[in-house]
């Protein structure tokens, strides 16, 4: 779900769409049985460089294709975009992941109040569970991580047989690594943590096991659902929806 935003000053305003929350394709929200379970819905995010643009009302039949926001006004529907006031440039492009919470900020961009606008947000790829700067991904209970990564349209970080088991969080308070990532993805705390040979929960008593160092893409238990660390896909995806202006 996404939230348009808009700072007025004048005519001039700046437009943001703010991520609340989102599950990722393939992900089902009640997947572990928990009733009200929020699962992946805040944890998945627009990679570094992905692109938003707004348009006006001019037909543009390109929005759909998946294309970049720079293709599209650069060779496609260039009269639909609306440029920066002081730098002509149709298109903003993000620096760091933009999570549930955050906001994508646009240019200064010369708008008409209680008009109606569409914005456009491109990502050149695709991470179903981005967290601590790496893709991660969960299934569901007996599964391995070459299933899991695969069921979301990605591969494992490494090939059979050794697999990026890490999925803690060091804490240098502490000196310790954490379950943090297991709880991000299984969408509540962990009831404990304890270190393993492989990073995996409990959908039962909500135990949480991490490891630190490799492990095998392979290895499966019919009680556990396994946390994998997957290469980004490269599927690029646009999404645009409508909003009217109100300032």
């Amino acid at each position: 779900m996404f939230l348009p935003i808009t700072k007025a000053g004048a005519t001039q305003v700046y437009v943001g769409v703010k991520i609340a929350s989102a599950v990722a394709p393939g992900y089902d929200a009640n997947s572990d049985g928990v009733y009200g379970s929020t699962e992946m819905d805040n944890n998945w995010c627009l990679p570094v460089d992905s692109q938003m643009a707004i348009l006006n009302s001019t037909a543009c039949d390109y929005l759909s294709n998946n294309y970049s926001a720079a293709d599209i006004s650069n060779y496609y529907c260039s009269s639909s975009f609306i440029p920066d006031v002081s730098t002509g440039v149709k298109y903003v492009t993000t620096t760091s992941p933009t999570c549930a919470g955050n906001t994508i900020w646009s240019g200064l961009l010369n708008l008409t109040t209680a008009t109606s606008y569409k914005i456009y947000l491109y990502t050149p790829n695709f991470c179903s569970g981005y967290y601590d700067g790496y893709c991660y991904a969960k299934w569901t209970a007996g599964k391995n991580c070459t299933e899991t990564c695969a069921h979301y349209g990605m591969t494992t970080v490494y090939a059979n047989p050794d697999c990026l088991a890490y999925s803690g969080t060091y804490n240098y308070s502490t000196g310790e690594y954490d379950c943090s990532g297991e709880a991000k993805l299984k969408g509540s705390a962990c009831a404990s943590c304890t270190s393993g040979s492989y990073s995996y929960y409990s959908t039962s008593t909500n135990a949480c096991f991490y490891s630190s160092s490799y492990g095998a893409c392979t290895w499966l238990d019919s009680n556990y659902v396994r946390v994998c660390n997957c290469n980004f896909n490269g599927t690029a995806t646009g999404f645009n929806f409508n909003f009217t202006s109100s300032f």
